[in-house]
């Protein structure tokens, strides 16, 4: 195995939007059509493109969690629009946005235990009717896997090339919609020493020249056939190179979802604008937001720091152990590596020690219960 570990994952946080490492983009997109007219621009409040997103019925939207964090930006969705720079579409402003309820028996922190649960619900503050521009997505009807060699398409707004490292995102604002080829699970563990936990929630498709990438998290994945929504956009790794957006891609499984999604369809889970994580008064619910933002920065600055370590330790340059490197060293060193992405299983717990905060709480007393729940 001698892909690099190095993945630009982005717990999500159910309170509200901010700008996103993990944003994928279309590689080699097919000529666009008019079809998949449930898919959405989610947008912060400057009206730039965060991520996409499936309209479900009037008032709910479907994307990835790792969409959101604890900022104060709850931004909007434009639905009915293929090319955002153009006028059009409808404009409506995010009320809510929440995942599965941390204390259900099903339910884990992204990235933490045995699920990954890249999976978020936006409700709307004013309804989106069904239209000539605008369609409601169809939801699976279990969580079975899809037959062997079926047809898949990926839908978003993106570039069409591969990033080599350190090259930067040539955004576009048209939609774009690409077949790629569905794999097996095996072929996204074959990408990364990650412990992807329990996959039979997740989705494994693409391949190098046919892939999502940076800027389609969150948006669809859909069955040709059926013409049904089976996965949403979450990540994928960097290869050996540093390249992104190379290796087949992680998709959140929707039908392991059902009973939540169905559970806060039409108006149910409407709250008329207040998160559903914080029912507080606005001098807490600053203070929440702050101390995860905080304690995430905290954990990833630990990340960096192991990650540095290991980089001198072997002589790596950004990951690049150079061409001499055999395959027993590269071996080696990835295994140090994913032991320092561990250290994130950190940031998963900062919205769990922050819940029961009071005003008088500062970022060590979170530190200190984070690294009690991730003792081992």
């Amino acid at each position: 195995m001698r892909a690099n570990v190095a993945v630009a994952l982005t717990v999500g946080l159910p309170v509200a939007l901010a700008s996103v490492s993990m944003n994928k983009r279309i590689i080699s997109p097919d000529e666009s059509t008019d079809s998949y007219k449930f898919t959405v621009s989610i947008q912060d409040s400057n009206h730039t493109h965060l991520c996409g997103g499936m309209l479900l019925d009037s008032t709910t939207v479907l994307t990835a969690a790792h969409c959101f964090n604890a900022t104060t930006d709850e931004g909007y969705v434009v639905a009915g629009k293929m090319d955002l720079t153009k006028e059009g579409g409808v404009v409506v402003k995010i009320s809510t946005i929440q995942q599965p309820v941390l204390e259900q028996p099903n339910w884990r922190p992204a990235a933490k235990g045995d699920k990954i649960n890249d999976i978020g619900i936006i409700k709307l503050a004013t309804a989106i009717e069904t239209s000539n521009e605008i369609e409601y997505a169809t939801l699976p009807k279990s969580a079975d896997d899809l037959p062997p060699n079926s047809q898949v398409v990926a839908v978003g707004w993106g570039n069409a090339a591969i990033l080599e490292k350190g090259e930067k995102v040539k955004p576009t604002e048209k939609r774009a919609e690409a077949a790629i080829p569905l794999q097996t699970i095996d072929k996204c563990k074959e990408t990364t020493q990650w412990d992807l936990g329990d996959t039979s929630t997740l989705l494994c498709a693409g391949k190098p020249g046919k892939n999502v990438c940076k800027g389609d998290s969150g948006g669809p994945l859909i069955d040709v056939k059926s013409g049904t929504l089976v996965g949403l956009v979450s990540h994928n790794f960097d290869d050996n190179r540093g390249r992104k957006c190379i290796s087949p891609s992680i998709f959140t499984k929707v039908g392991s979802y059902l009973d939540f999604i169905n559970n806060n369809l039409g108006q149910r889970g409407y709250t008329g604008g207040a998160s559903q994580w914080y029912k507080d008064e606005p001098k807490l619910v600053e203070l929440k937001g702050g101390l995860i933002k905080d304690c995430a920065d905290h954990y990833n600055s630990k990340v960096g720091e192991c990650i540095r370590s290991i980089d001198a330790e072997f002589g790596a340059v950004n990951g690049d152990l150079g061409e001499t490197a055999d395959d027993a060293t590269r071996e080696a060193y990835n295994e140090k590596i994913a032991a320092c992405y561990k250290l994130r299983d950190g940031f998963t717990q900062c919205p769990v020690c922050v819940k029961d905060a009071t005003l008088d709480w500062k970022l060590d007393q979170v530190v200190k219960c984070v690294d009690e729940k991730t003792k081992k």
